[in-house]
This record gives C-alpha cells, sequence and structure tokens, in this order.
C-alpha cells in the first residue's frame, strides 16, 4: 500500500474584504425563503414559502435593454436568474481584471464573478452550473476550461469556467525547458485541480507559471515546498508523494485513463483509487 503525504485540495485565496456578496443578498426575500422559478411546483405551494421570479436564462442574457440578468439562487444544481433593472453593470469579462462593488460581478459582466483562484489577484470568472457545464471551453481559445463546481456555500452545483491551460499538454523541449501552447514562453502548466467538462468528463486544470530549471524527473525524490497547494519541485505533471510507508517522497506522473496526452509509460499503469476515494474521480490518478 502506498500513502500519500498530502492531496491536492482546493483553495481559493479570498480575503475577507474580497469577498463577493451571496447572490441572493440582492432579493428582498427573508433568510428562510427559497428563491425558486415560477414555473416550479413549489410556487403553487404557499407552504413552500417560496419567493416566486420570472426567470431569466443567465448564460444568453435575454432580458429587456434596461435590465440584466442576475444570479439569484440555485434550484437541483442550475442557476436561477432574474431581469433586474437599475443595476450597476460591468463590462469586464472572462480572466479580465475587476474591482470588487456590492454585488457579485463587481465590474463584470453579470454572468461572471469577480474573485481570486489560486492567486491574490482579483478577475472576472464566468458562472457555470451542473446543467451548463458546457458554458466553459466554448471556443478552441477556451478548450482547457472545466466547470469548477460546489465553491460556493450554500449553492450545491454553481461554479465557475476555470484553468488556464492544460497541464496534459506541457512538453519538454531541448534548451527551452518545458512549454504549453495555452501560456506565454518559457513557462508551463502547473496541474490546480480537476473541474467538469461537457457530458460530465473530468478535466485538468492548471495555471501558467515561469518555468523553473533543474526539476525533479519522475519518481526522483523530491520536497514539498508548499502544502497547501502541492507546490514542489517536481517537474509539470508530478506530484511528490510518499508511494511506500517507510520510504521517500518521490515525483509521480499523474495520468487520466483515455486521455493519450495522459497517458502513462509502459513500466507503470494509470491508478485511479486515491483519487477517487478523495475527489470521487474515475479517469484521473498517478501512474504507479
Amino acid at each position: 500500500m502506498f500513502k500519500f503525504t498530502y492531496l491536492f485540495t482546493l483553495i481559493i485565496l479570498l480575503c475577507p474584504a474580497c469577498l463577493p456578496p451571496s447572490p441572493s443578498s440582492l432579493s428582498n426575500a427573508e433568510n428562510t425563503t427559497i428563491i425558486r422559478p415560477s414555473a416550479d411546483p413549489s410556487c403553487q405551494d404557499p407552504a413552500q414559502n417560496a419567493s416566486c421570479v420570472n426567470a431569466c436564462n443567465l448564460y444568453e442574457s435575454n432580458c429587456p435593454a434596461d435590465s440584466a440578468c442576475i444570479w439569484l439562487d440555485q434550484l437541483e444544481g442550475e442557476v436561477i436568474a432574474q431581469c433586474i433593472a437599475e443595476l450597476p453593470l460591468g463590462n469586464q469579462t472572462q480572466g479580465e481584471a475587476c474591482h470588487l462593488a456590492q454585488n457579485y460581478w463587481g465590474d463584470c459582466q453579470t454572468d461572471q464573478i469577480c474573485m481570486s483562484l489560486f492567486t491574490e489577484s482579483l478577475s472576472c470568472m464566468s458562472i457555470c452550473d451542473s446543467k451548463n457545464l458546457s458554458v466553459c471551453g466554448q471556443t478552441p481559445e477556451q478548450s482547457h476550461q472545466g466547470c469548477l463546481l460546489d465553491i460556493f456555500s450554500g449553492f450545491e452545483g454553481v461554479g465557475i469556467c476555470a484553468g488556464e491551460c492544460d497541464p496534459f499538454e506541457n512538453r519538454y523541449e531541448l534548451l527551452k525547458g518545458y512549454q504549453n501552447p495555452k501560456c506565454p514562453t518559457e513557462m508551463d502548466c502547473a496541474y490546480q485541480t480537476y473541474a467538469l467538462g461537457a457530458n460530465q468528463s473530468e478535466k485538468l486544470i492548471g495555471k501558467c507559471q515561469p518555468f523553473s530549471p533543474n526539476l525533479q524527473r519522475e519518481r526522483a525524490v523530491c520536497r514539498v515546498m508548499n502544502a497547501q497547494t502541492g507546490e514542489s519541485d517536481c517537474a509539470p505533471n508530478l506530484t511528490c508523494t510518499q508511494i511506500e510507508a517507510s520510504g521517500p517522497s518521490v515525483c509521480v506522473k499523474i495520468c487520466q485513463k483515455d486521455n493519450p496526452l495522459g497517458a502513462c509509460s509502459s513500466e507503470y499503469e494509470c491508478d485511479t483509487k486515491s483519487h477517487q476515494k478523495a475527489w470521487g474521480t474515475t479517469t484521473i490518478g498517478f501512474c504507479l
């Protein structure tokens, strides 16, 4: 049996002053009131104490010119939104820098949330949900993105489109080091966590970072520099972990079944048991 010294966990770096207000705070409902689309059966039952709204589609912004489609709540993992007029609106979009205001979008468009992820800087991030996973990665330039769900307390099934790059696309070039097509020159893609793509497919998501020389290769002894984020001296696509109870930590390759870019070398197999237990994934694992 192998023992992991740590598992990658999702770390969202939000200072208290940078925390966006709850979407539900935009409604006038009491805390015990649930917000539902007017077509929902609970709107026909007074005992449900539902605040019923004429819902709009957050992802299509089908509101009158003087209104914006605003996220209020969720129902069974899908965003509930309503057209609301006379609100301060922004025009920044996915990945662009933003500033917070007394709402969740700041100076972003209202299908975005102004927040920080794996960094202290704020940027606009597209909202997604378990019924609308395909809103992430709609263009070839965004193909590396996935929907990172369940990151907002009380809003199960709602998340953000996350990922700057695909860690499996890292390639080593002689004299240049590791490169990634979605990252600037001399930067590689560091594995952060996983998200869901269209059709519930599991996707690794990563963040561009400057390439560091003298990184350790597969099965080399390694050390962890940041236990919270998993940063180590291993090369990209490798994680520093203990695979033998009495042995040192070594660099182990991250893999994905049925993904040629995430395949293990011939001497190892993609073992998904640890990730399945910790995250519930079925295709992502380590080459063991």
